[in-house]
C-alpha cells in the first residue's frame, strides 16, 4: 500500500511544453482504449488552431519524462452580460491505467485540476465549464474546483411519425427566406452575431471565426452548416449545424442555433430544412440542446414538436465574477450542443 501512495506523489505537474504533444496523444489513447484513437490532426485543431491560438494544457511526467496525467482545455472569445472576456471549456482529462487505484492515487490528479484552474482561469477569463465524467465531477466538487451548474436536458423531436411526413415543408415554402447548405461561414455570420450579442448576453462568441473552427474545420466530424438568407436583400437571418450521429447513432444532432429570437420565419425555415433532412437520412430521431434562453427552450417545444429528454450529463463550472452565480447563469448561460466538445 505504501508503495500504492508514493508513486504518483513522485510525478511532476506543469504547463505543456512543445513536444509534449506525443506523449500526451499515447496517454490520451492507452487511457481510451475502446475508443478511436485521437490523431495528431485532432490535437492541433484543438490546441494550436482555436480562434485565440492558446494552448491549455497540464501535465503530470514521470521520471522518465512520460506523460501520465493530463487536464486541458480550450480558452474562447466570450461575453458576459454582453461584455467581452473570455470562457474556458475544461474537457480532456486522462489518466494512465495503472494510477487508477490505490491510496494516493487520485492526489496528484487533484492537483493537476487545481494547476489547471490556477493557470488558466481568473483574470480575462470569467468562467470555465466542462462535462466531467462521474468520478472526476466528484473529486472537482470535493475539493471545490467546480460546482454543478444545469442538467443536460435534450430537446428530441420524433421523425417517424405520419404527422411528420405530412406536415414537413419545404423550407422554399417560407416566403421571402432562401434556406441553403455552405461549406464555410461568411463575414455575414459577424453581424448577425452582433445583431444576437445582447440576445445571448452571457456564452461564447458565435462569430465565423468560431464556427468555422468549431464546425467547418473539425478534424473528425462531417458537420453540415446551414444558413437562411433573405431572397430580397441577401440579409442573413440565422444559421444553424447539424451532424449525422452524435447522441445516438440513428438520430440527427442539432449542435448549433444562432437567430434572433423574433426572427420567427427564419427560425421555423431552419427547423423545416433540418427536420427534411433528417427524414431524407432516415434518422429517427432529431436532438438538440439549447440552454440559458428559455424562451427558445418552451418554443422549440409548444411551437415545433420537441418532448424534452434528461440525461446522465451535468454540466459543471467556476465563475470568477460576482455575478455570474449558478441561479444567474441557468438563466442567461447560452450554450448548445456545440459547447459539448464530445458533440
Amino acid at each position: 500500500m505504501h508503495g500504492l501512495s508514493q508513486r504518483p506523489a513522485a510525478l511532476r505537474i506543469r504547463a505543456y511544453r512543445p513536444g509534449d504533444e506525443a506523449s500526451i496523444l499515447a496517454l490520451h489513447n492507452r487511457a481510451y482504449a475502446d475508443h478511436p484513437d485521437r490523431s495528431a490532426a485532432h490535437w492541433k485543431w484543438k490546441h494550436e488552431s482555436n480562434p485565440l491560438r492558446r494552448t491549455d494544457v497540464i501535465v503530470a511526467m514521470d521520471s522518465q519524462n512520460q506523460c501520465c496525467m493530463v487536464h486541458a482545455g480550450v480558452t474562447l472569445p466570450a461575453v458576459l452580460e454582453g461584455e467581452p472576456c473570455f470562457a474556458g471549456l475544461h474537457m480532456d482529462v486522462a489518466v494512465a491505467p495503472h494510477l487508477r487505484r490505490g491510496l494516493g492515487a487520485a492526489r496528484p490528479l487533484v492537483s493537476t485540476m487545481r494547476r489547471f484552474v490556477q493557470e488558466y482561469g481568473g483574470g480575462d477569463t470569467r468562467l470555465i465549464w466542462g462535462y466531467p465524467e462521474p468520478a472526476l465531477q466528484r473529486l472537482g466538487l470535493r475539493f471545490g474546483m467546480f460546482q454543478v451548474l444545469r442538467d443536460v436536458t435534450l430537446l428530441v423531436r420524433d421523425m417517424t411519425t405520419a404527422l411528420e411526413a405530412s406536415q414537413t415543408d419545404a423550407p422554399a415554402n417560407i416566403a421571402g427566406l432562401v434556406t441553403r447548405t455552405v461549406l464555410r461561414f461568411d463575414a455575414d455570420v459577424d453581424e448577425l452575431w452582433e445583431r444576437c450579442r445582447l440576445e445571448v448576453g452571457t456564452g461564447v462568441v458565435r462569430n465565423a471565426s468560431y464556427l468555422n473552427w468549431r464546425f467547418a474545420d473539425h478534424p473528425d466530424v462531417a458537420y453540415t452548416l446551414l444558413e437562411v438568407r433573405s431572397s430580397r436583400t441577401n440579409r442573413l437571418e440565422g444559421v444553424a449545424v447539424y451532424r449525422e450521429g452524435g447522441w445516438e447513432a440513428d438520430s440527427l444532432s442539432l449542435v448549433e442555433w444562432l437567430a434572433p429570437h423574433a426572427q420567427l420565419d427564419a427560425e421555423r425555415a431552419l427547423l423545416q430544412r433540418v427536420k427534411a433532412d433528417a427524414m431524407q437520412l432516415r434518422r429517427r430521431w432529431l436532438v438538440s440542446w439549447i440552454a440559458g434562453a428559455a424562451d427558445l427552450f418552451h418554443r422549440f417545444q409548444t411551437t415545433h414538436g420537441f418532448f424534452v429528454l434528461h440525461t446522465p450529463y451535468q454540466v459543471t463550472y467556476k465563475s470568477w465574477a460576482p455575478i455570474a452565480r449558478r441561479r444567474w447563469l441557468q438563466d442567461n448561460w447560452y450554450q448548445t450542443m456545440g459547447d459539448i466538445d464530445f458533440f
